[in-house]
């Protein structure tokens, strides 16, 4: 029967294991009567269910969400169409609207394309409600817009214009990715060694303001950070250029509040009822802890495309009311599972290192140990 089905390009059937999905699995085993996967070919008694019983729940759980969009005529007489940029295909609402990105799974997405209509469009149910993930990512685009290349300075003077960063800010607390560093953490410095030999905590800490001539992820020219990371291998792939690398080990000497971008929870799935709720606010985190941590080629415009991040920062350590941060841990740009931290220090943060003013509390990063590294 199934494979009869199969053959006459009926829906087929569809076993737990085709679906990355849990609560689409769970679907499948609620509703399997056949013996044989008809996509994986796997094979036992009733493990397979017909794919027509997992769209259904599919439509179920989108009813009041997204809506089948009805073409019409841009003017009368006209032959009917979809207005652009208001309607998505099928498989763009599987997996940018519902998160179900089985891409990597071809037999399934065109299953799951035919079952749901492969030439229908889809629109949201109430055009004048966004869900809340695309309102804030709206936001946040708008901001990093005008930021790059309307106004700069006085931004955030206008209480309107900081809408992206508080939210942002409010999410952060919400779902737990504020964290305390302890005393005692210990992260790795990389710096290219050019004529000399960098050895001293003042050569291997960061640079003073008059000499942080670059633009960085998180700091524009003229703002000293401590960049680092967990491990001696991610700190040498950041700096991405060949050559003969310092490599230092810095201990943190206080607890250190920081905003940690890496610890985003999983997106849950859009058909968990439990989810539902803060589904929106967890896609948002995870696509600007992804953008923080995507690699900017070092061209003419790394100057501009650094700017968002450089102004959240500046949020973050200077205007963030909650807890007084000391620095942003993010996924590494190079290494794939591996961690960075901006902690925000300058150069008279270390002990022993350059000259400054001397308060409680101001040197608190200590040099522990130096080796050499060719990469």
């Amino acid at each position: 029967m199934s494979e009869a089905r199969h053959k006459l390009c009926l829906m087929p059937y569809v076993c737990p294991e085709c679906f990355p999905d849990a609560w689409l699995k769970r679907v499948v085993r609620e509703h399997a009567t056949a013996d044989k996967c008809d996509l994986c070919r796997v094979s036992g008694p009733r493990i397979a269910a017909p794919i027509e019983s997992v769209v259904e729940h599919i439509k179920a759980w989108m009813s009041g969400s997204f809506t089948e969009s009805i073409p019409v005529p841009w003017r009368e007489g006209e032959p009917a169409t979809w207005h652009p940029g208001t309607t998505w295909s099928t498989d763009e609402l599987l997996w940018d609207l519902l998160g179900l990105d089985v891409r990597d799974r071809p037999k399934l997405l065109s299953a799951l394309v035919d079952a749901l209509g492969r030439e229908r469009r889809w629109a949201l149910a109430d055009p004048a409600v966004f869900p809340e993930h695309e309102r804030l990512r709206l936001n946040w685009a708008k901001f990093c817009w005008r930021i790059k290349h309307e106004s700069r300075f006085f931004l955030l003077s206008d209480a309107r214009e900081r809408i992206a960063l508080e939210e942002l800010g409010r999410r952060c607390l919400t779902f737990g990715l504020i964290r305390t560093l302890p005393a005692g953490t210990r992260l790795i410095r990389a710096r290219q060694q050019w004529h000399r030999a960098w050895t001293t905590p003042s050569d291997l800490g960061p640079p003073p303001g008059e000499l942080a001539i670059q633009s960085n992820r998180m700091s524009p020219p003229g703002i000293s950070l401590f960049y680092a990371a967990d491990d001696e291998e991610t700190a040498l792939d950041e700096m991405r250029q060949p050559g003969t690398y310092a490599l230092a080990e810095f201990e943190i000497l206080k607890p250190t509040p920081v905003l940690d971008l890496t610890r985003v929870p999983l997106v849950p799935s859009f058909f968990d009822p439990a989810s539902r709720e803060s589904r929106s606010s967890i896609v948002f985190l995870a696509q600007f802890a992804e953008e923080i941590s995507r690699p900017i080629e070092r061209d003419d415009r790394i100057h501009l495309e650094y700017i968002p991040t450089q102004v959240m920062t500046e949020y973050f350590r200077r205007e963030f009311r909650d807890v007084r941060l000391l620095g942003i841990r993010y996924a590494s740009a190079q290494r794939a599972g591996e961690v960075c931290t901006a902690l925000f220090a300058g150069a008279t943060a270390v002990v022993g290192g350059h000259p400054g003013e001397e308060e409680p509390d101001v040197r608190w990063l200590r040099l522990i140990r130096r080796w050499e590294r060719r990469r």
